[in-house]
């Protein structure tokens, strides 16, 4: 049977890139997928090296890893092109049944791997309107949740997990169209003129383009209670010009994860003192913790239909809860 691949982009970041490899090594189902490693366009060349140290390690647990460079971007937008083109591509170089979908700079908690080969094996699979299973929502990372339960409904962070099936059906088509990557916005006022996301910003890369499709096509995402992952280069999407949160890396590739290491362990006051040129009200909703829960327990995992149940969550754009309908139809 084809193990499902875990495909993994990357870009300019590569002691990011350690630690979230790191975190990958300690899931204990490793062995059962292969990974595959996208480097945008103009990649750091150090890159090469944290994936170089991750395979070593990885295949004496029987994981194959595969890099396939991205080509040179048609636009400026990284997350439209090299993430859309991860999905794609990891299913022309292999027979995945599914993708566990993963970014540099986004560790991952030790059951995330069983987590989500869980929702594909019992939710995705069984109820085809169920895209994927996405992150929870970024600004409830740092809120406890129940491991055992997950919330549906139609807002997507961004996948963890989605089906062969659906890339194909959804996302293919999608990206075979004239204007998608050469111009994501002008390609989504055309052809999703009424969609409820207008914004610009973030709104057009893949996370936007992907929302955008599952509103179209009245699909929904699951998100677990409780976080599987902790975008770290969210705060580290303050980054310009080589720094992070104010505060230069420099030197070798060993020095730059240790300073990173050092910044991430320190915590959140830390993380806020280096961040000098960064207006203090957008500091406020930063979070203090740099890695998810790693001693998630749980025996077997739930759908919260009536979202009553849920510690930390909240649903979005389905106040009449249509997930559960739809939820109760299959039954």
């Amino acid at each position: 049977m084809s193990k499902p691949v875990i495909a993994i982009s990357c870009y300019q970041r590569p002691e990011f890139l350690y630690y979230t490899l790191q975190s990958y090594l300690a899931c204990p189902e490793i062995g059962n997928f292969d990974v595959f490693f996208f480097p945008d366009h103009g990649y750091d060349p150090d890159t090469l090296k944290v994936i170089d140290g991750f395979e070593q390690g990885a295949n004496l647990l029987g994981v194959d890893v595969d890099v396939f460079p991205m080509p040179i971007r048609k636009n400026k937008q990284l997350a439209s092109n090299n993430i859309m083109m991860s999905y794609k591509t990891s299913l022309q170089h292999s027979d995945a049944p599914y993708l566990v979908i993963g970014e540099e700079d986004t560790p991952v908690s030790t059951d995330f791997l069983r987590f989500n080969t869980y929702c594909h094996d019992n939710f995705l699979v069984k109820y085809p309107r169920i895209f994927c299973v996405s992150h929870k929502r970024r600004h409830g990372v740092h809120l406890p949740g129940d491991p055992s339960l997950l919330i549906g409904d139609p807002q997507c962070t961004s996948p963890t997990c989605v089906t062969r099936d659906a890339v194909e059906k959804y996302m293919n088509p999608v990206m075979s169209m004239p204007g998608y990557f050469e111009d994501p916005a002008k390609f989504f006022a055309q052809h999703y003129p009424n969609s409820r996301i207008q914004g610009y910003h973030n709104h057009i890369d893949h996370d936007g383009a992907i929302e955008r499709i599952i509103e179209a096509n009245n699909l929904y995402a699951i998100k677990p209670d409780h976080a599987r992952t902790n975008h770290i280069g969210f705060v580290g999407g303050h980054i310009k010009d080589n720094r992070y949160l104010g505060h230069k890396l420099e030197g070798t590739l060993e020095k730059k994860i240790q300073d990173l290491g050092m910044i991430l362990h320190s915590g959140l006051d830390t993380m806020k003192k280096f961040a000098t040129h960064v207006p203090e009200h957008e500091k406020k909703d930063w979070v203090g913790i740099t890695y998810a829960d790693v001693n998630c327990q749980w025996d077997k995992l739930e759908l919260d239909l009536d979202r009553n149940r849920v510690k930390s969550s909240e649903s979005f754009y389905d106040e009449s809860n249509t997930f559960k309908a739809y939820i109760e139809s299959i039954k």
